[in-house]
Parts: structure tokens; C-alpha cells; sequence
């Protein structure tokens, strides 16, 4: 029980590390998250366009469902991109990998963590971006009741946080080795 409050505690020390680490670069985290804002802006005024007539429909789905999904993008958004693993290339070719082989930790636990505390961040900071829009244009919210669609969304937004943590660690290191291996064919 000690040994496993121990690992939790290390872990968790490494969840918060990693949550002040995100505010380390502010002009960086606030345009990030004006990025994100601005894209949804950019959605929600052309659908906006699109479903200015209120009796269309477009490939079946009315401007409630479809101003549901741009305001729900929000959310998913911060759950599924924001992600610290992306720095995991970077490490290998800089060869500072080692540096993190040799503390008495797991490295993919290491990273789960600080992806982790991302997620948590931007989630955050996202449904408070959400509070606000919502009150300045008031969207129509669809809610859906149909239990089956509400567990096949959840199952895959599920997958998609999974397979894009785990491409940061198989595909993008091989294109990084790649980029390494012919960098000589840049150089004059």
C-alpha cells in the first residue's frame, strides 16, 4: 500500500510540474486558446450563413444539431489535441531520451501524465470559452436521447484520444529519424 501511494504521489508530482509548466510560455497558451476560439468563430458564422433560412436542412441535420456540434467541437477539441507527447520526436533526436531512461519512473507513464495535465488545462479553459460563447450568441442546443448514438459518441471520442496519443509515439519519431537520416542532402 506504502509502495502504491508512493507511485501515485511521484506521478502526481509530475501532473502538477507539468500544469505550471503549460503557463511557462502565456503569449504562447493565450493564442492557443484564441486559435481555438477563432476557429469555432469562424464555423459558427458560416453555418450560421448556411442555416439563415430556419427550414433548411442540410445532409439531414437542422442548424440546432449542426450549432451543437460546432459548440461541442469545442470541448472534444481540447480533450483530443491538446497533447505534450508531441515533444517525445524532439527528445529522440536530440538524444536527451536517456536523460528520462535512467529516473526510477515509466517513461510512457511519464508522458500519459503530462498529457494528462494538458487535458486537463485546455479542457478547463475550454468550458469556460464555451460559458462565454454560449452567452453572447445563445445557440439552439440539440440534445440527443437516443442512448445508443450518446455511447457510440463516447466510445469514439474515446478512440480518437487514444490513437492520437499513440501516433505521437509510433509514427512521429519514424518521421523524425527519417528527417535525421537525410538532413544531409539540406546541407551545402
Amino acid at each position: 500500500m506504502i509502495q502504491f501511494k508512493k507511485i501515485v504521489n511521484k506521478y502526481f508530482q509530475i501532473f502538477k510540474i507539468s500544469f505550471a509548466q503549460e503557463f511557462a510560455y502565456k503569449v504562447n497558451f493565450i493564442m492557443w486558446r484564441v486559435r481555438n476560439v477563432i476557429q469555432v468563430l469562424i464555423a459558427y458564422y458560416l453555418w450560421s450563413t448556411v442555416f439563415a433560412d430556419p427550414t433548411i436542412s442540410v445532409f439531414g441535420y437542422d442548424r440546432a444539431k449542426i450549432l451543437t456540434y460546432i459548440f461541442g467541437m469545442i470541448l472534444i477539441r481540447a480533450l483530443v489535441f491538446s497533447a505534450r507527447s508531441v515533444d517525445v520526436p524532439q527528445e529522440i533526436s536530440e538524444g536527451s531520451l536517456s536523460n528520462y531512461l535512467v529516473r526510477p519512473m515509466n517513461y510512457f507513464k511519464f508522458w500519459f501524465t503530462r498529457d494528462a495535465s494538458s487535458k486537463a488545462l485546455n479542457f478547463a479553459f475550454s468550458i469556460v470559452e464555451f460559458g462565454i460563447l454560449a452567452l453572447i450568441f445563445t445557440p439552439p442546443i440539440f440534445f440527443q436521447t437516443n442512448p445508443l448514438y450518446l455511447l457510440a459518441f463516447l466510445f469514439s471520442d474515446n478512440r480518437k484520444a487514444k490513437i492520437c496519443q499513440s501516433s505521437n509515439f509510433k509514427i512521429a519519431p519514424q518521421g523524425q529519424i527519417q528527417d535525421t537520416k537525410f538532413s544531409f542532402l539540406l546541407k551545402k
